[in-house]
Protein backbone atom coordinates (compact mmCIF):
# COMPACT_ATOMS: atom_id res chain seq x y z
CA UNK A 1 0.00 0.00 0.00
CA UNK A 2 1.17 3.81 -0.81
CA UNK A 3 1.31 5.80 2.19
CA UNK A 4 3.91 8.14 2.22
CA UNK A 5 5.54 9.40 -1.76
CA UNK A 6 8.47 11.53 -1.71
CA UNK A 7 7.96 13.89 -5.19
CA UNK A 8 11.61 14.94 -6.60
CA UNK A 9 11.40 18.15 -8.21
CA UNK A 10 13.53 20.26 -10.14
CA UNK A 11 11.16 22.81 -11.39
CA UNK A 12 10.72 21.87 -14.98
CA UNK A 13 7.34 20.69 -16.91
CA UNK A 14 7.88 17.03 -16.31
CA UNK A 15 8.50 17.35 -12.63
CA UNK A 16 6.01 19.52 -11.81
CA UNK A 17 3.08 16.35 -14.02
CA UNK A 18 4.71 13.88 -11.38
CA UNK A 19 3.39 16.68 -8.66
CA UNK A 20 0.14 16.96 -10.45
CA UNK A 21 0.50 12.66 -10.36
CA UNK A 22 1.65 12.73 -7.18
CA UNK A 23 -1.90 15.02 -6.43
CA UNK A 24 -3.54 12.56 -8.42
CA UNK A 25 -2.80 9.42 -5.89
CA UNK A 26 -2.90 11.40 -2.66
CA UNK A 27 -6.41 12.57 -2.95
CA UNK A 28 -7.06 8.67 -3.82
CA UNK A 29 -5.05 6.87 -1.37
CA UNK A 30 -4.84 9.45 1.48
CA UNK A 31 -1.37 9.11 1.55
CA UNK A 32 1.85 11.87 2.47
CA UNK A 33 3.50 13.91 -0.09
CA UNK A 34 7.55 15.27 0.70
CA UNK A 35 8.36 17.72 -1.88
CA UNK A 36 12.48 17.47 -2.71
CA UNK A 37 14.22 19.46 -4.00
CA UNK A 38 18.41 18.93 -4.42
CA UNK A 39 20.62 22.36 -4.72
CA UNK A 40 23.87 21.05 -6.57
CA UNK A 41 26.54 23.25 -6.02
CA UNK A 42 29.39 21.57 -8.11
CA UNK A 43 29.21 23.87 -10.50
CA UNK A 44 29.79 27.14 -8.49
CA UNK A 45 31.51 29.78 -11.22
CA UNK A 46 35.44 30.19 -10.73
CA UNK A 47 35.10 33.63 -9.82
CA UNK A 48 32.82 33.10 -7.29
CA UNK A 49 34.68 30.00 -6.08
CA UNK A 50 37.98 31.97 -5.82
CA UNK A 51 36.06 35.08 -3.93
CA UNK A 52 36.08 35.71 -0.32
CA UNK A 53 33.85 34.09 2.12
CA UNK A 54 30.92 36.14 2.23
CA UNK A 55 30.91 36.20 -1.98
CA UNK A 56 30.46 32.53 -1.42
CA UNK A 57 27.70 32.85 0.80
CA UNK A 58 25.51 34.88 -0.85
CA UNK A 59 26.03 32.85 -3.85
CA UNK A 60 25.24 29.78 -1.79
CA UNK A 61 22.36 31.45 -0.23
CA UNK A 62 21.00 32.71 -3.74
CA UNK A 63 21.06 29.44 -5.01
CA UNK A 64 19.27 28.23 -1.64
CA UNK A 65 16.68 30.79 -2.37
CA UNK A 66 16.15 29.46 -5.87
CA UNK A 67 15.49 25.90 -4.86
CA UNK A 68 13.18 27.37 -2.34
CA UNK A 69 11.30 28.93 -5.14
CA UNK A 70 11.04 25.73 -7.29
CA UNK A 71 9.30 24.14 -4.15
CA UNK A 72 6.79 26.50 -3.30
CA UNK A 73 6.10 26.29 -7.75
CA UNK A 74 6.15 22.38 -7.10
CA UNK A 75 3.57 23.17 -3.98
CA UNK A 76 0.68 24.81 -6.20
CA UNK A 77 -0.63 21.94 -7.73
CA UNK A 78 -0.83 20.36 -4.80
CA UNK A 79 -2.54 23.23 -2.75
CA UNK A 80 -5.26 23.58 -5.62
CA UNK A 81 -5.84 19.43 -5.03
CA UNK A 82 -6.37 20.60 -1.15
CA UNK A 83 -2.98 18.56 -0.79
CA UNK A 84 -0.58 19.67 2.07
CA UNK A 85 3.15 18.70 1.70
CA UNK A 86 6.08 18.60 3.78
CA UNK A 87 9.40 19.84 1.62
CA UNK A 88 13.09 19.63 2.23
CA UNK A 89 15.50 21.84 0.17
CA UNK A 90 19.45 19.60 -0.03
CA UNK A 91 22.72 20.06 -1.26
CA UNK A 92 24.55 17.93 -3.41
CA UNK A 93 24.45 15.55 -6.52
CA UNK A 94 20.56 15.02 -7.10
CA UNK A 95 20.64 11.23 -8.18
CA UNK A 96 22.51 10.73 -4.79
CA UNK A 97 20.95 12.88 -2.91
CA UNK A 98 17.53 11.27 -3.57
CA UNK A 99 18.34 8.04 -2.79
CA UNK A 100 20.19 8.86 -0.02
CA UNK A 101 16.75 10.36 1.44
CA UNK A 102 14.74 7.37 -0.35
CA UNK A 103 16.91 4.76 2.06
CA UNK A 104 16.88 6.73 5.06
CA UNK A 105 13.10 8.06 4.73
CA UNK A 106 10.19 5.52 4.72
CA UNK A 107 8.65 5.75 1.51
CA UNK A 108 6.44 3.60 -0.83
CA UNK A 109 7.02 5.49 -3.55
CA UNK A 110 9.15 7.84 -5.60
CA UNK A 111 7.98 10.14 -8.49
CA UNK A 112 10.44 11.96 -10.81
CA UNK A 113 10.40 13.70 -14.10
CA UNK A 114 11.97 12.53 -16.83
CA UNK A 115 13.47 15.77 -18.61
CA UNK A 116 14.28 13.69 -21.83
CA UNK A 117 17.82 14.82 -21.91
CA UNK A 118 20.00 13.81 -25.83
CA UNK A 119 21.57 10.74 -26.18
CA UNK A 120 25.12 11.95 -25.60
CA UNK A 121 24.27 13.91 -22.88
CA UNK A 122 22.60 10.83 -20.81
CA UNK A 123 25.75 8.49 -22.03
CA UNK A 124 28.31 11.19 -20.65
CA UNK A 125 26.48 12.22 -17.57
CA UNK A 126 23.84 9.94 -17.31
CA UNK A 127 19.87 10.99 -16.11
CA UNK A 128 18.75 11.70 -12.71
CA UNK A 129 15.91 9.59 -13.41
CA UNK A 130 17.74 6.79 -14.53
CA UNK A 131 19.80 6.52 -11.62
CA UNK A 132 17.21 7.01 -9.27
CA UNK A 133 15.27 3.92 -10.74
CA UNK A 134 18.39 1.64 -10.21
CA UNK A 135 19.29 2.64 -6.81
CA UNK A 136 15.83 3.52 -4.80
CA UNK A 137 15.14 1.68 -2.00
CA UNK A 138 10.86 1.65 -3.40
CA UNK A 139 9.36 1.97 -6.33
CA UNK A 140 10.18 4.78 -8.61
CA UNK A 141 7.57 6.19 -11.27
CA UNK A 142 8.86 8.47 -13.89
CA UNK A 143 6.79 10.68 -15.33
CA UNK A 144 7.15 12.23 -19.39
Amino acid sequence: MITNILVATDGSETALHGVQYAAYLASKLGCKITLLHVVELQAIPLSIALSDDASRNKFKEEVQEAGRSIIRLSQKPLAEAGIAASYEVLEGRPADVICQYVNDGNFDLVIVGNRGRSKVSRMIMGSVSENVVRSAACPVLVVK
